[in-house]
């Protein structure tokens, strides 16, 4: 732990009490608040630009302008200053981030890097073979043509590839934790969902295989455990948490199951790859099953 410290051209450290620094952060995805207990530190002075960055706990970089201009610290000693944003260097608000690999990963054009979640709940995708909607949870990577944005290949958590016009001119993304925010999708690079889940009703027969394993009879408990393997890789993901179950016998089997059919991420690949970028031969839209 360290405390908070406020960080100005001529030296000078301010220690002060976060939970009365009151600033906002103006993006281009609008004009969001600062909570200093999702923070890690704010940039102001970089490379002689006026734009500043915001650092969260969990790694995201938000550009934009800090506020106010004349900023009013609470010290920790107890009185507050009235500062000029202009003399300020930066601020730090904890030691270290806090990053999380199941995270989202969204870059933007302007070398922000954001990890959160997709909080919509559809996105609506018109293909040469009609129209689809499509649920975040559900989707592992997308990538934007630069010529046209609402141009969009999907992959998705079984590794198939769905290629389209997207109907949304903007997405809706949380930092975890953070802000949510508004991200129009010619400010999108591309997107990436380590945690990509299955359909609703492919959960739903997993939890009914996986509460079989700890049937009474051994026959039943046999063939739940070949039904999950049967399903093969693209249910890693559902499976890993039940590794800490309280029933021994779902462990193990879990355990056995994991190593059957492998533990690698949907598609075969660790990381969600995105998909083929636009422009390439063979990129016609429309949906492409692999």
């Amino acid at each position: 732990m360290i405390d908070p410290l406020l960080l100005l051209r001529t030296g000078d450290r301010l220690a002060f009490d976060p939970e009365l620094l009151k600033c906002t952060f103006k993006t281009r995805h609008g004009t969001v608040p600062l909570d200093s207990k999702q923070l890690l530190e704010v940039r102001l002075h970089q490379g002689g630009h006026g734009v500043h960055r915001a650092v969260f706990l969990n790694g995201s970089k938000l550009a934009g302008l800090l506020g106010p201009e004349q900023i009013i610290l609470p010290l920790k000693l107890g009185p507050k200053l009235n500062i000029s944003r202009d003399m300020v260097l930066g601020i730090r608000f904890a030691a270290e981030t806090k990053e999380d690999p199941d995270l989202a990963c969204a870059r933007l054009s302007n070398e922000d890097e954001l990890f959160g979640r997709l909080s919509d709940e559809a996105y609506v995708v018109v293909t040469d073979f009609g129209t689809v909607n499509v649920k975040p949870k559900n989707v592992a990577a997308m990538s934007f043509d630069e010529a046209d944005p609402t141009r969009i290949a999907i992959t998705l958590w079984d590794g198939s590839t769905l290629r389209g016009h997207i109907q949304q001119e903007a997405l809706h993304f949380e930092i975890e934790p953070g802000p949510v925010l508004d991200l129009h999708v010619g400010q999108i690079v591309g997107l990436t969902s380590p945690r990509a889940l299955p359909p609703d009703d492919v959960v739903k027969r997993v939890e009914k295989y996986v509460a079989m394993l700890s049937a009474a009879s051994y026959q039943d408990r046999e063939e739940a455990q070949r039904l999950l393997v049967e399903m093969g890789g693209k249910i890693v993901p559902l499976l890993k948490k039940y590794l800490t179950d309280a029933d021994p016998e779902i462990r193990q089997r879990i355990t056995v199951i994991l190593e059957r059919i492998g533990s690698e991420a949907p598609g075969g690949s660790a990381g969600n790859p995105l998909p083929a970028a636009f422009g390439q031969p063979g990129g016609k839209v429309g949906l492409l099953m692999r």
